[in-house]
């Protein structure tokens, strides 16, 4: 990472600077949040996690060991054709898609192959079923918020 040409800091990075759960990089006296953080292993370039990132790096400052915590935190797609929101499975994921309904009104979970729920996508008037598919979900890093 440079500045003006001058090295600020030698930081491991992956997509971004790399942090554990409690946003402290491989320099220990730097924490990184944002945009700019690939918070164990996920990058999530969107308000909630900032918010709930900033809510861990305040006490860690303070010298209170505060782990970051990332509740299932669905996309929302607005469009004015078709709204949608969608909590893809992780890359790889092993298992199937049960879909339901019809266009532009679908639902879509993604069951893995111990069959739990691990993804979904809700379109049009079924959008007002995702926080109950939400409920269903583990959250993506630490205890839901």
């Amino acid at each position: 990472m440079t500045y003006e040409g001058q090295p600020l800091a030698d930081l491991t990075k992956g997509r971004s600077i790399t942090v554990d759960d409690y946003l402290v990089t491989s320099d220990p006296s730097v924490y990184a949040l944002g945009d700019c953080a690939e918070v164990c292993g996920y990058v999530l370039p969107y308000v909630m996690p900032l918010t709930n990132a900033a809510k861990a790096l305040g006490p860690n400052l303070a010298g209170e060991p505060t782990a970051v915590s990332y509740p299932v935190i669905p996309v929302t797609v607005k469009t004015s054709c078709c709204q949608g929101v969608a909590w893809p499975p992780e890359a790889g994921a092993q298992g199937g898609w049960r879909i339901d309904g019809e266009a532009p009104d679908l639902r879509a979970e993604f069951y893995d192959t111990n069959g739990d729920l691990t993804g979904f996508a809700v379109t049009g008037k079924r959008i007002k079923e995702r926080m109950q598919l939400s409920k269903g979900m583990p959250a993506l890093i630490g205890n839901k918020a």
